[in-house]
């Protein structure tokens, strides 16, 4: 299986470059933090739900930083930048699970460039 691409997103003060990227792990602790699955949590997400979203996140950002906290995330999430972040997370997360891909056309840059990069190498 070919490695998970990462979503590069800014996030908090933008002076540290952060990527996107969900793993069977980081989808597993989504679901005990949450209670639900990430399916579910992402319906709540494209409903305005600010913790969904900021979970979904916490989640694709754990690769970076294991221990990393979802109210940390939380300071750092662009609520000014919502649609575009979610619309990124989104994107990250259908890859990682291998759904197909949205048309280019529809993809948006967003908060983060939403450029994808191949994941670092263990």
């Amino acid at each position: 299986m070919p490695p998970t691409k990462r979503i590069a997103i800014k996030i908090g003060d933008g002076t540290k470059k952060r990527y996107l990227r969900f793993t069977s792990a980081s989808l597993e602790r989504l679901e005990e933090e949450t209670g639900e699955t990430p399916d579910r949590t992402a319906e709540k997400m494209s409903r305005f739900s600010v913790r969904s979203a900021s979970s979904f996140l916490w989640a694709g950002l754990l690769h970076e930083e294991p221990e990393l906290k979802r109210k940390e995330v939380l300071e750092m999430f662009p609520l000014d930048k919502y649609q575009e972040t979610v619309k990124l997370i989104i994107s990250a997360y259908t890859r990682a699970v291998g759904l197909p891909e949205p048309p280019e056309d529809e993809e948006e840059e967003g908060a983060g460039g939403g450029k994808e990069e191949p994941a670092a190498s263990p």
